[in-house]
């Protein structure tokens, strides 16, 4: 659902992209790919809601594969998404550097599916992963900026930097931090499918069953 959502936002992009003049335009990829991705991500592997999650931990192939393909074909479909959106808005417009393009929303997507991601499996519902993603992308969206006019030197975490802000080496390292953050959030999410029994009854219930 969160895919076909991205996939919508981008036709409406194709449609606005008809008015350059419109400040929405630039922006508008990078609002939606890392909010739709993030969501999508919190349903990846809910483990109270998963089917037949005994057996699947019951075979021999380790269930964080199983959370690594569909995680992998989720940045697949988003990240198709954003660069379809960002080749054809540097094409229409005649000029822009589709790299940077790239890096405005690539970073946030990252960033925002992390943590999704991690909280879905750390709660094993997918509620609170959804619930965490919207809340950092407003956060990151719409209070980012104001928090970077009253402290300035939050610009290495601020998801939605804006690039002549800052130096070029600087936004790079910012979109370095914030790709990193959320990869190793991934790895974290990952993590919590240690062991069987942990995976099947979480990490509190299974240290008390071993009491």
């Amino acid at each position: 659902m969160a895919a076909s959502f991205g996939a919508l936002a981008l036709g409406v992009v194709l449609e606005l992209l008809q008015r350059p003049s419109d400040p929405i335009l630039a922006r508008l990829i990078e609002f939606v790919v890392p909010l739709a991705a993030g969501m999508q991500a919190a349903f990846l592997l809910p483990l109270e809601d998963e089917p037949a999650l005994e057996v699947s931990l019951a075979c021999p192939r380790p269930m964080t594969w199983t959370l690594i393909e569909r995680l992998m074909l989720l940045l697949a479909v988003h990240g198709g998404i954003g660069l379809a959106g960002s080749l054809i808005g540097v094409m229409l417009a005649g000029s822009g550097d589709l790299l940077l393009a790239i890096a405005r929303w690539l970073a946030p997507m990252l960033l925002v599916v992390g943590l999704a991601l991690g909280a879905s499996l750390r709660s094993r519902q997918a509620a609170p992963g959804v619930l965490l993603a919207i809340l950092a992308w407003f956060a990151m969206a719409f209070i980012g900026e104001t928090l970077m006019q009253r402290w300035p030197f939050l610009w290495p975490i601020h998801a939605y930097l804006e690039p002549d802000a800052v130096a070029p080496m600087d936004y790079a390292l910012n979109r370095l931090l914030l790709s990193l953050a959320g990869l190793n959030l991934m790895v974290f999410a990952a993590r919590q499918l240690r062991g069987e029994e942990r995976a099947l009854l979480g990490g509190q219930r299974a240290r008390a069953r071993r009491k």
